[in-house]
């Protein structure tokens, strides 16, 4: 996908979710949440969600250090 504004937010919103959850599903959930941070930062409708936030504060205090737990903070994120 493009590093583009162009691209509607719940499509560049999906696309984050499908590379993130391609590492959940080979059990790197670290990968998957640095994957999922850096694409959701390459889209003005995206960039810097407050949630991205609380994420990042889940990873580090063991909260998402499962994949079904990171699988269910990706899939549900809006």
């Amino acid at each position: 996908m493009a590093d583009t504004d162009e691209v509607p937010y719940k499509e560049h919103l999906a696309w984050c979710k499908e590379r993130a959850l391609d590492y959940v599903n080979r059990g790197d959930v670290l990968n998957a949440w640095n994957s999922f941070l850096s694409d959701m930062n390459k889209h003005s409708g995206t960039r810097g969600h407050q949630f991205l936030m609380i994420g990042s504060q889940m990873l580090l205090s063991g909260n998402l250090k499962d994949p079904a737990a990171m699988r269910k903070f990706i899939e549900d994120f809006n």
